[in-house]
């Protein structure tokens, strides 16, 4: 795995992490006239909170081989997620 795609994988582990919004179009279509042609009626556009995931959080927590000494490791979720939270907040996002 080449350095680039190792950072966006990364990336998107600490987006699933932490959480994020994300937005959902539905349209809706209704024939118009003889020749049936497909109009736009509705399009709806709704925003989705997706709640952090503490799995992801686990695993971006724990110790690379050979590295620390996998304290994340003996944490329960309540206190990793406590930490997540601390560091949201560290972070300003």
């Amino acid at each position: 795995m080449s350095e680039d795609e190792r950072r966006e994988v990364e990336r998107a582990m600490i987006r699933r992490a932490l959480g994020y919004e994300t937005e959902e179009c539905v349209e809706e279509y209704a024939p118009e006239g003889e020749g049936g042609i497909p109009v736009l009626v509705k399009r709806r556009i709704t925003k989705k909170e997706v709640a952090g995931d503490v799995s992801a959080a686990k695993l971006l927590l724990a110790p690379e081989p050979g590295g620390s000494d996998g304290a994340a490791e003996q944490m329960s979720d309540e206190e990793l997620l406590s930490l997540c939270r601390k560091l949201i907040k560290q972070l300003k996002l």
